[in-house]
Order: structure tokens, then C-alpha cells, then sequence
């Protein structure tokens, strides 16, 4: 009798093990579909991202030349205020078509470009040289504190591209006569590069929002439709950093975050 009770919940057991086997088999193969799906999608954005930046350059390329000709016989202020708007918003459509084409590429290629050994201060001091005639217009001062010698091994276009975008954003939406400070430390194992602005507060509920492509960030967090931040963060994604993002009336901060003793970064003995 209690062999047969043992072979009866044995036989159970066994149906069960078979019915949960199916059932992990059949979750699995729905995972793989999704998992195909999800990269048969992705393959399509980038496409379109490519083909939608070469769609735009372009026509872009047929009126950029002739607006720099047309720039310099137009001398009625109407027609040449006019014009500035046009002009305005086609290097913006360019700029746009830039940034698309370039997220495209890190994403697709970025991982296996070559990195370079680079010195972030003089690639920053020379961004600042650079922005300087867009922060004197709202009277903006830099200030900047290098607290360690830390070279980063990164693809330097990119870099140099994320860093812009960075100050670009800061210049654009800090306050009148403020002060945007570029800092970079080290702790516990890792490198920061830390802008910072005073300005109009991103709200918590967007932070997430405005990195995402074409996402529903507000105008002031970025004017280039969400892909400003996105660039950055893919830059960092390729580079196996982090992006952390906080605002409030007192600050409105973007670190970017790089592990220490790795290939990404290496850390010199001397201080700045």
C-alpha cells in the first residue's frame, strides 16, 4: 500500500515536473521571439535614423551653400531679419541631422572604435575657449577645478561631441551673470566629470524622460528633441560609464561617471 501511494505521487511529481517543463519551454521560446523582435526593431531605428539623416543633409547641403551667398547681398533689415530666422533654423535642422547620424553610429559601431588616451582638461579648456562668445552674451563665467590627473581612454570625437552638448545645455538654460562650474573627482574607485548651472529646475518626474530619444523632456532641458542628452548617454553606454542628473534651485548637476582601474579610465599620481 505504500509502495503504490509512493509510485501514485511520484507519477504526480513527474507530471508536474513535465507540465512546468512545457510551460519554462514555451515562456522561453515567447522570450526568444520578443528578444528577436526587439532587435529586428532596434536595427530599424537606426536605419531610419541614417537614412533620415541623409535625407535631411542632403537638401540641407543645396541651401546651406547658397544661403551663404544670399547672406551678403541682403541689406534691408526686414528681408535680413528674415533671413537670420531661416538660416537659424536650417543649422539647426543640420545640427539635428549630426546628432542623429552619430548616436546611429556608437550604437551600431561604437564599441569597436579605437579608443585614445586623451587629457580631459585641455579638451575641456578648449570647449570653454570655444563657448565663450555664447556665454558672454547672458554675461556667464566658467569656473574650473581639476582635483586629480586623470587621463580617460575614450573615442575623442565622441567625447569631445558629449562635452559640448553638455556646456551647450548649461549656457543655454543657466541665469543671467551665473556661473557654470566644470569639476572633475575621484572616490572610491571612480573618475566623475561634473557640470554644473544655475537655472530653471528640471522637474524629477522628466530626468528620465529627457534622455530618451525624441523623448518628453520640456524644451529648456534640451533644444535639440530630446537627442542632446541621448547623445550623451549613449556615449557613456558604449563607454561603460553612468549618467546621473539632478536639479534644484540651488544646482542643476550632470556627472558623468567612469570606473576606475579599468581600460576606461587611468589615474596619474601628480595632482593639477
Amino acid at each position: 500500500m505504500q509502495r503504490e501511494l509512493l509510485k501514485r505521487m511520484s507519477e504526480i511529481l513527474e507530471k508536474k515536473v513535465d507540465e512546468r517543463t512545457a510551460e519554462l519551454n514555451e515562456s522561453n521560446l515567447k522570450l526568444e521571439h520578443a528578444n528577436k523582435k526587439l532587435l529586428v526593431l532596434d536595427e530599424a531605428k537606426n536605419e531610419f535614423l541614417k537614412l533620415i539623416s541623409h535625407e535631411i543633409r542632403t537638401p540641407l547641403n543645396g541651401i546651406l551653400g547658397p544661403a551663404n551667398v544670399l547672406s551678403e547681398m541682403i541689406d534691408d533689415p526686414e528681408l535680413r531679419e528674415l533671413f537670420d530666422i531661416l538660416n537659424e533654423s536650417v543649422q539647426r535642422l543640420e545640427e539635428v541631422s549630426k546628432l542623429a547620424l552619430e548616436i546611429t553610429q556608437m550604437q551600431t559601431t561604437g564599441r569597436d572604435m579605437a579608443r585614445t588616451q586623451i587629457d580631459m582638461k585641455s579638451v575641456i579648456e578648449k570647449l570653454i575657449v570655444a563657448n565663450l562668445s555664447n556665454a558672454n552674451e547672458k554675461h556667464l563665467t566658467f569656473s574650473t577645478s581639476f582635483k586629480s590627473q586623470a587621463s580617460i581612454r575614450v573615442v575623442e570625437m565622441y567625447f569631445t561631441r558629449c562635452m559640448q552638448e553638455i556646456i551647450d545645455n548649461a549656457i543655454k538654460f543657466s541665469n543671467e551673470n551665473g556661473v557654470i562650474h566644470i569639476t572633475t573627482t575621484t572616490k572610491d574607485g571612480q573618475l566623475k566629470i561634473i557640470v554644473s548651472n544655475t537655472g530653471e529646475v528640471i522637474p524629477a518626474d522628466q530626468i528620465e524622460e529627457i534622455v530618451k530619444p525624441f523623448g518628453a523632456g520640456r524644451h529648456h532641458s534640451d533644444e535639440h528633441v530630446g537627442l542632446g542628452l541621448h547623445y550623451v548617454q549613449t556615449f557613456l553606454e558604449i563607454h561603460g560609464a553612468g549618467l546621473d542628473i539632478s536639479s534644484s534651485k540651488e544646482k542643476t548637476e550632470i556627472s558623468l561617471i567612469f570606473r576606475m582601474n579599468d581600460d576606461i579610465t587611468t589615474q596619474a599620481t601628480e595632482a593639477l
